[in-house]
């Protein structure tokens, strides 16, 4: 079985908001469902993800929408591509304010994979089953 040792990016990249999460942080997860592998989380880095995202995915659309009315007060938009961009950006802070409701359960979805021995989410200060050593250039996991 493959083990892949994973942080805080990772965490940041599965949990995001949609537009912000990677396909790369999915397909990890979802081979690791499928038993393909096992994923080991330090305990910290579920935390330290979490308030990443709470900090740099808050829906940021107030320039924009400010420019919006702007430009459609000054001619610069016709209304049809206003109401668009109202559609739009309401969308966008919708999806956004969504997906951080929800960030807490995506968060605790990553241990509850450990139940089923897929992901490992490690305390802080668990002893680590291996050590790294310098082999042939390189580091490797070692008992």
């Amino acid at each position: 079985m493959k083990h892949v040792f994973v942080e805080t990016n990772w965490v940041f990249e599965f949990c995001a908001p949609a537009h912000r999460s990677t396909p790369e942080a999915q397909d990890l997860a979802a081979r690791a469902g499928r038993g393909e592998l096992v994923l080991h989380v330090p305990a910290v880095s579920l935390r330290e993800g979490a308030n990443a995202i709470r900090q740099k995915c808050q829906p940021k659309a107030t320039e924009l929408q400010e420019f919006r009315r702007w430009a459609a007060a000054n001619g610069k938009l016709n209304t049809q591509t206003n109401s668009e961009a109202i559609r739009f950006l309401g969308a966008y802070v919708a999806s956004v304010q969504a997906d951080m409701t929800t960030l807490e359960d995506r968060i605790d979805g990553i241990p509850a994979l450990a139940r089923r021995g897929r992901v490992r989410a490690r305390s802080a200060d668990a002893r680590p089953r291996h050590r790294l050593a310098p082999r042939g250039g390189h580091l490797e996991a070692v008992r």
